[in-house]
């Protein structure tokens, strides 16, 4: 059954974007209300694969880190040397770095999943304490993910001069100390911290201008009601926080470039075989971009009276396609990089056969493939 909106009492699940209960109102026709409703559950699936792969990239690379380091037995050493030492732990900690996005995701779609299935096949409407929730969860989230990404480019730019030394650029390389490269990363990255904050306060106020132009007086005065002012304030901090991931996204992304192109180990053919892992990250980047602006649309220029209407019926479509096609981008991603950690950890024990092989396919490149391929 569908239900009306009861319009002398808006809450903020009546222009919750997330809460996927948009498409049931009366004013959307049958075909949008299914075409919603689809998009809607493409997006949570998603979600749901993309928190599942991202633990299972954990596990794997927590896995690998523990027995490639030989900690196992370190653990038990009798004497210091052979003791655990701090580059240990940080390749430990390190192996961890996507449990806050798994975690976050997981709580979302929990949220979501409960709010898709209700009671005999309706959507339960999420109260106003959960839809908060959800924002902070994306909040805390994106946030934590963009320092995680801004640390790993930091360590990237440190041992960026070790990577080319000796490499085609070794005349420009071998100049740049590893503090000097970090300084200068640094600073890159507070500038375009400070930009992206900028630009996000900008671009939110024009999109709360080109929304009041087209909405009634009304609807305009719900925005500073006060349930709906403290949703925004939360769901822009959560805007803001995904385009700062945004940003040191694609930091991280050219730290991963600028390696790519000094390295002194790769050579041209090494180059050629992992173009692609270095194209990736801005592929995923310009997607998540994408995301970030359909964000802002709909879950911040447009959570007021009535925002669920015909009027922004396009804009909630438009970032339920959004998240599916990130968060399928992300999970592909990782199921791939996962594979190829692995399948190095798992060739190992059959190294000699492996060799073999390919020095009776390819007797000159041989040793160059198994590097490449960590075997």
């Amino acid at each position: 059954m569908r239900r009306r909106r009861d319009a002398s009492a808006p809450t903020v699940n009546d222009a919750a974007l997330l809460s996927l209960h948009s498409a049931g109102d009366d004013d959307f026709d049958d075909a949008l209300e299914e075409k919603s409703a689809k998009l809607a559950a493409d997006a949570l699936r998603s979600i749901e694969r993309c928190w599942k792969t991202c633990f299972a990239a954990v596990l794997a690379d927590l896995v690998v880190t523990i027995v490639d380091g030989d900690m196992h037995s370190k653990l038990f050493a009798d004497n210091n040397e052979n003791a655990l030492s701090w580059v240990d732990f940080a390749d430990v900690v390190a192996s961890f770095k996507f449990v806050a996005f798994g975690l976050g995701l997981y709580r979302l779609s929990r949220s979501l999943r409960r709010a898709a299935t209700g009671t005999e096949g309706e959507r339960r409407r999420i109260t106003d304490k959960d839809f908060h929730g959800m924002l902070k969860t994306m909040a805390v989230m994106w946030g934590i993910s963009a320092l995680n990404h801004a640390i790993i480019a930091l360590a990237m730019a440190a041992a960026l001069p070790s990577h080319g030394r000796g490499g085609p650029f070794h005349y420009f390389m071998d100049d740049i100390s590893s503090s000097k490269a970090t300084s200068i990363a640094g600073i890159g990255l507070g500038v375009s911290t400070l930009g992206t904050v900028a630009y996000c306060r900008k671009t939110a106020d024009e999109e709360d201008v080109k929304d009041n132009r087209r909405i009634t007086l009304r609807q305009q005065k719900s925005k500073a009601n006060v349930t709906f002012a403290s949703s925004r304030a939360l769901a822009y901090l959560a805007y803001r926080n995904q385009a700062l991931c945004v940003a040191t996204f694609v930091f991280n992304a050219t730290m991963e470039l600028l390696k790519w192109a000094v390295d002194s180990e790769s050579g041209a053919a090494g180059r050629v075989l992992s173009a692609s892992d270095v194209v990736g990250p801005f592929t995923v980047a310009v997607a998540l971009l994408g995301m970030n602006r359909c964000f802002l649309r709909a879950a911040v220029a447009r959570l007021r009276v009535d925002g669920s209407g015909k009027g922004d019926a396009l804009v909630y479509r438009n970032l339920f396609a959004a998240q599916a096609k990130f968060y399928g981008m992300v999970s592909v991603a990782m199921k791939d990089a996962t594979i190829y950690r692995l399948l190095p950890f798992l060739a190992r024990p059959f190294k000699p056969q492996l060799m073999s092989l390919l020095q009776q396919i390819a007797p000159t490149l041989s040793g160059k493939i198994g590097d490449g391929l960590g075997i």
